[in-house]
């Protein structure tokens, strides 16, 4: 439900979905990959003590399910690593460009109807000009 809110609010395209997928998905695997750093430093430099080695793979694998059992209990909500993952999403794409089109298209004919305008106020002002100057002549 929640991440059904997030793509709807923040994708437009199946592209920019996918996108945020997988930096979701990135976010889960680096997680994982932080908490088995201690078991791979383990299994690379204490080759002689095999139960010291089994002993921190199998810490990594239980610290691995404790995050996916919070991930799953918060349903993927409040986690620092997918917050952030989200962040770099909306600040990546945050406008769909699309929209961003349609703005510089209303941009532009405000602009034009602005110019137009500004033309009108210029010839108004020039022509109560020339009366003032006319009725001091006369």
């Amino acid at each position: 439900m929640y991440h059904q809110r997030c793509y709807t609010k923040m994708t437009e395209t199946k592209q920019e979905a996918w996108d945020l997928t997988m930096r979701l998905v990135q976010g889960i695997f680096e997680e994982f990959k932080r908490v088995h750093m201690a078991s791979a430093e383990a299994v690379n430099f204490k080759k002689s003590n095999r139960l010291k080695c089994a002993s921190e793979v199998f810490w990594g694998t239980l610290q691995t399910h404790d995050i996916m059992w919070t991930l799953l209990l918060h349903n993927f909500k409040g986690h620092l690593n997918l917050a952030s993952k989200l962040l770099i999403h909306l600040l990546c794409s945050n406008v769909p460009k699309s929209k961003v089109k349609k703005l510089k298209k209303v941009i532009s004919s405000a602009m034009s109807t602005a110019d137009k305008a500004s033309n009108v106020v210029t010839k108004a002002l020039q022509q109560a000009r020339d009366l003032k100057l006319a009725k001091k002549k006369a």
